[in-house]
């Protein structure tokens, strides 16, 4: 039989107050632990994709990566009476400078000036793991800039799989007359619809343009980001977190910057076609190209599959014979002792370093596409 004390709420609920203390005292401990992650990693993590051993070098105003600092490649450009261009894609290997030293210059610095003593301009466009639609949507956006005699351009066996497109790539087809230039040519079209592609939902505005609720957002957004270091620092502290994950699943999976990493055939297969296309464009342009397989370490096993490798490098050069462009096999110029160690901040794991070496393996690399240039007579 039930009894009436028998359905009666329990007396030894949870206490309100301790529910109260327990949230409070979580809020100050994470409150403090970003507090932390903000002042003492976050730093590192700029630095994550470089190690402790490699830094990028100094700034410079034929230097860029995008169209947050285009005004300053093309107003140098400008103000040096617009001598013959070569343009120079890269990733970071041609910006960050292992083990520098004060007065150290990456290979684009060293080129630009050997260049300039000859009446020619380098400028160079590089974004770390630069994707080839990202060099190819670059090379159009900067046509009507530069319209440079001579593109030089990289191909990295392990940026192939890389294809997305940043903001600040996607964001030169905004420039003035880049857009009106693209859609005149068939290739310049099918990038800026890439481009377009690579939009999300979230960049494209859909409010009423009635509603206060964008301009109360913004309010509320700016205030935080004037008055709170940890708002103002949110984006950082995502990308730390994600790359804390990412280093300790690799770490407890065994994965390193040795690991053999295969590329898709299919997607191979697509990235070569998109610079085959890209090829025969410049060469109806007259533009000429270099087309070079950048140094990769060659003292210790890499991630690359040897095989598959070289059966890349030879479409590659089969892709350049076709096209009228001269091609370069740079891989084996940057001895082993040149190359470096990535230690990150975070946890202090170190690695192989396959991707940056010292200002001598920099200044191997401007000597050898310097000596393909004079053979181009350029």
């Amino acid at each position: 039989m039930n009894h009436a004390s028998d359905q009666a709420a329990p007396a030894d609920g949870p206490n309100p107050k301790s529910l109260w203390w327990s949230l409070i005292i979580g809020l100050l401990l994470a409150f403090g632990l970003l507090e932390y992650a903000a002042h003492r990693w976050l730093f590192a993590l700029e630095q994550a994709a470089y190690g402790r051993e490699t830094s990028a070098a100094a700034a410079r105003d034929f230097v860029c990566q995008g169209a947050s600092n285009h005004p300053v490649c093309a107003s140098a450009y400008a103000r040096s009476g617009r001598p013959p261009v070569a343009l120079w894609l890269g990733n970071s290997q041609l910006a960050a400078i292992n083990r520098m030293r004060p007065g150290d210059n990456n290979a684009p610095a060293l080129l630009h000036a050997d260049l300039a003593a000859r009446g020619r301009y380098l400028v160079s466009y590089q974004m770390p793991n630069a994707s080839l639609d990202e060099h190819i949507l670059m090379v159009e956006a900067v046509l009507p800039t530069y319209d440079p005699q001579l593109v030089i351009l990289p191909v990295c066996y392990d940026d192939i799989r890389e294809t997305s497109i940043r903001d600040d790539v996607r964001a030169m087809v905004d420039l003035p007359g880049v857009r009106a230039a693209m859609a005149a040519d068939p290739l310049g079209a099918e990038m800026l619809h890439v481009a377009s592609a690579g939009t999300t939902e979230a960049e494209v505005s859909t409010d009423d343009p009635k509603s206060v609720r964008p301009k109360v957002e913004s309010a509320i957004v700016g205030w935080l980001e004037g008055h709170s270091s940890l708002w103002a620092k949110r984006s950082s502290l995502r990308g730390m977190l994600g790359f804390a994950v990412h280093t300790l699943r690799n770490k407890m999976l065994g994965i390193n910057s040795q690991t053999k990493r295969p590329v898709p055939p299919s997607l191979e297969a697509e990235r070569l076609a998109r610079l085959d296309q890209f090829l025969r464009e410049m060469r109806g342009r007259g533009t000429r190209v270099l087309l070079y397989v950048p140094p990769y370490r060659q003292n210790v096993s890499g991630p690359y599959v040897s095989a598959d490798y070289a059966r890349f490098k030879a479409r590659l050069q089969a892709l350049a014979a076709a096209n009228g462009a001269r091609y370069a096999d740079l891989d084996a110029i940057v001895p082993g002792p040149e190359w470096g160690m990535v230690t990150d901040d975070l946890f202090g794991f170190q690695e192989y370093d396959f991707m940056h070496f010292t200002a001598a393996g920099h200044q191997r690399l401007a000597a050898a596409v310097d000596a393909q240039l004079r053979a181009m007579q350029f």
